[in-house]
């Protein structure tokens, strides 16, 4: 029920781009290492086709920024103003929680002095990645562990042979905390930015050469062609 989910938040984007490339990343869960900050990203069940209906499945641990700051005083410093031997910290979502959290360090004031500190949480999400026919994509997340539902969907629509317009909309289940809903949504446009910022640029080849941590992405193309004259 949209009842039990909080109002969808929307952005436009309409930038130069091959418009199936939009939704080739739900074949290729691997590229949220290297283009979005996040760790061990793998396929975690094989992908599905049903006729116009394309389902794949993806597990990782996700960077979530900007959660906590704080303040601490330089302990040891490098002799470059850097802020050494940082505790790691728990994540605020639930008391309790585990884990999954890298400590990141801004440059002290000065040496020995006071240095600011910033906290990068990451946590275990799990993503459903549904297409119905093409030009449309729904991913359902979820955070086993804290209890926090999240799903994207996004629409492209082609402007001319080189231009795509993508309307991209977020929304958490109410069950979550208050702050997570506007976190996910600056994630979402946060990721997505960085997915078009390589898609601008990005040259399309029939056949591309791939490695083995590929997803299956010429299956993708054949479930595809079948939109295409």
């Amino acid at each position: 029920m949209f009842s039990d989910w909080t109002p969808l938040r929307d952005a436009v984007y309409t930038f130069p781009a091959h418009f199936d490339d939009i939704f080739e990343n739900a074949a290729d869960p691997v590229h949220f290492n290297v283009v979005h900050g996040s760790r061990n990203a793998l396929r975690h069940r094989p992908h599905q086709i049903d006729g116009v209906t394309w389902n794949s499945w993806a597990a990782f641990e996700a960077p979530v920024h900007g959660v906590q700051s704080g303040e601490k005083k330089c302990e040891k410093c490098d002799g470059k103003g850097k802020v050494n031997s940082l505790p790691l910290v728990r994540t605020p979502f639930r008391q309790g929680a585990n884990g999954f959290v890298a400590v990141v360090t801004e440059p002290c004031a000065k040496c020995a002095g006071t240095g600011k500190v910033r906290v990068d949480h990451f946590v275990s999400v799990g993503s459903h990645f549904q297409l119905t026919g093409i030009g449309h994509i729904c991913v359902r997340s979820e955070v086993s562990h804290l209890g926090i539902h999240m799903r994207n969907f996004f629409y492209a629509t082609p402007v001319d042979e080189k231009i795509v317009q993508v309307v991209v909309r977020s929304q958490v289940h109410t069950s979550a905390p208050p702050e997570v809903e506007a976190l996910y949504y600056a994630a979402t446009l946060r990721d997505f930015e960085a997915d078009a910022a390589i898609w601008e640029h990005k040259a399309r080849l029939e056949k591309p050469v791939l490695v083995p941590e590929d997803g299956p992405i010429r299956e993708y193309r054949r479930w595809a062609a079948q939109f295409f004259e």
